[in-house]
């Protein structure tokens, strides 16, 4: 095969692999197959990527790529950003460049397993703040995180786990969280379930799922947003069957009310949540203080946004977010993507559904609506700065 066929096909696999979207990845590859002087066309699915190249005008040679498994790894995909830059610029030619791209491939992560480890419970405990839950229930939601974590990490030995992890995770922190409120009376399981879990609530694939619907991408957006809708739903189920199951041996102590944590604290909140997003995902140590300034700043867009509805905030927290994404790639021609990932897990749209998934027949159409308009709003913030800014194709 062409050697230049070869290197876009190993660009796209490790792209999507590493967690970059559909509708970039394809912009991605376009703008990848110009600086080499090819004409190539692509079709992209979260399971697969068909690859068309077009020979001398005339012959066409295609190659199916299965995704594999995935894992975000935002700082190989820096540095995939860079090698392209540098082939774009001319600094680097095409030979080296490949070589280069085989070596990312088989370079290890940048944190191991006690940093992501940490990851999941600062994530968990970010959440908690931002829920001002109880300082019990903190912890709690910090120490569930922390069994989510060493169920994932079994997942990788066991193939029935990986197979049923969302279910078997949070079916565990339910019955944790249950049993452990027997002892702290007042706790509220829920939330801390939640927050256990918040990790694998699928609100970006929601998102992205919708955002790819809207743009033309219809496949890729269907099997995105119907796998994210099944995830939210093993995740309810799972953790409702645990919490029946340990009520059911002995009651749960009701919901105790908690005294107003000083407005400080979401903020304070946000940049735990956002470092340990930047451990799980992978982010370059030197890029994490950006990762922190674009969670806050769609925490700042929100907290403006909700004076005005539900969906607002929403709205202007995506909106902030997208643009100081755009300007962080202009000045620095690193990924967007880094700082977007882990600041949209801020408007999380999958939490919302899974909130209203527990409120009953009644609850659940007022807060599945409000999760929905939710996403819709989030995709709009998104879209529209860069309908309205020049840009070029970023991971």
């Amino acid at each position: 095969m062409n050697k230049k066929f070869s290197f876009i096909i190993l660009v796209g696999t490790l792209a999507q692999r590493y967690g970059v979207s559909t509708l970039r990845l394809y912009s991605y590859l376009k703008r990848l197959s110009a600086i080499l002087k090819l004409d190539a066309e692509f079709l992209i699915t979260p399971s697969n990527i068909l690859y068309i190249f077009q020979e001398n005008g005339q012959s066409q040679s295609y190659h199916i790529q299965p995704a594999g498994a995935s894992s975000f790894e935002m700082d190989k995909i820096t540095q995939i950003g860079n090698l392209v830059n540098q082939l774009e610029a001319g600094t680097v030619d095409f030979n080296k460049a490949d070589d280069a791209l085989k070596a990312i491939e088989k370079k290890t992560s940048i944190f191991g397993v006690w940093p992501v480890g940490l990851g999941y419970v600062l994530s968990g405990v970010g959440f908690a703040l931002i829920l001002s839950i109880s300082w019990i229930d903190v912890g709690i939601s910090a120490l569930l995180s922390a069994v989510v974590y060493g169920l994932v990490l079994l997942s990788g030995q066991l193939k029935w786990l990986s197979q049923s992890l969302e279910f078997t995770a949070a079916l565990v922190a339910g019955i944790l969280a249950s049993a452990i409120a027997w002892f702290f009376p007042g706790s509220n399981t829920f939330f801390t379930t939640l927050c256990g879990l918040v990790v694998l609530i699928p609100g970006l694939g929601i998102t992205l799922g919708l955002g790819e619907l809207m743009t033309n991408m219809i496949g890729s957006g269907m099997q995105r947003l119907i796998s994210a809708i099944i995830v939210t739903l093993k995740l309810f189920l799972g953790a409702m069957i645990g919490t029946y199951i340990v009520g059911w041996i002995h009651p749960v102590p009701l919901v105790a009310e908690v005294a107003a944590k000083s407005v400080l604290w979401p903020w304070i909140a946000i940049a735990g949540l956002m470092v340990g997003l930047a451990m799980i995902f992978q982010v370059p140590r030197k890029d994490i203080i950006w990762t922190i300034a674009g969670g806050l700043m769609a925490w700042a867009g929100i907290e403006v946004g909700k004076q005005f509805g539900y969906w607002q905030g929403s709205f202007i927290g995506a909106m902030t977010l997208t643009t100081f994404g755009y300007l962080y790639n202009r000045f620095t021609l690193k990924p967007s993507s880094i700082v977007m990932l882990t600041g949209i897990m801020v408007l999380v749209p999958g939490a919302a559904a899974y909130i209203g998934l527990s409120t009953g027949p009644d609850g659940v159409s007022t807060a599945e609506w409000r999760a929905f308009v939710n996403a819709i709003a989030i995709i709009a913030g998104l879209i529209v700065p860069y309908s309205v800014l020049p840009r070029r194709a970023t991971l």
